[in-house]
Formats: structure tokens, sequence, C-alpha cells
């Protein structure tokens, strides 16, 4: 796959309507890994990658996130009490919360600086 798991934007599925639309992660030029909607991530020009969320999760109650999960932004991935994905600060997961599972979020594009060097 190559690139630390991203794939290009124009191969991200795209949903037809709400009840077909799920959560995936996609590499926004200037603000790094964020969660969409495949109902909307081609949409937004600066969405130039994609990947599936993780499948490994850990539970807060098993260990909390540090700073070295987090990424330069001090971000980690949570899945919260509504079942949603969501990217949310480090330190913002604690017990009791409404953070139900928790993930470190995806390394970057190998060409991440490069992509925003160049965004017009």
């Amino acid at each position: 796959m190559g690139n630390n798991g991203w794939k290009d934007i124009s191969t991200c599925p795209i949903a037809e309507n709400k009840e077909d639309a799920r959560y995936i992660i996609v590499w926004h030029v200037f603000q790094g890994a964020m969660v969409y909607s495949t109902l909307k991530a081609r949409e937004n020009r600066f969405n130039v990658y994609w990947q599936e969320p993780p499948t490994e999760w850990i539970d807060p109650h098993d260990r909390l996130p540090t700073k070295e999960d987090a990424d330069p932004q001090s971000c980690i991935l949570v899945i919260d009490s509504h079942g949603d994905l969501r990217v949310r600060g480090w330190h913002l997961v604690e017990k009791p919360s409404d953070v139900r599972k928790w993930a470190p979020r995806p390394a970057p594009p190998d060409n991440y600086q490069e992509l925003r060097a160049n965004a017009d």
C-alpha cells in the first residue's frame, strides 16, 4: 500500500445516501488526519488521501493515552459514547469519560510536507 497506509482520495468509496455513509479517515493538506463521511470526503479539494479507521482500539479503562500516543497536534482518534468516530486531544480522555475506545491518529503520508507547500 505504501505512503503509510494512505490511498489516493480518488479511490475513496462514495455513499449515495446518508444510510449507506460511514466514517473514514482523510488526510487534509492543512489540518492533517480528519474524520469524514463517505458522503462528502471527495468534495473537499484539500482531502488528498484516505484510509479505513483502525481495527484495533484501546479501552481507556485498560490504558489512557499519553502524549507519545498523540500526533503533532496532540490528538488521537476516539469512539465516543454515541459510537461516533472523532479526533480529540489525548489529554481529554479521562476516567470516567465519554470515550469508549481510542487509537493513535495515523502517521502522515510520506509527502505531507510537500503537499502543504504546494497547495493553492
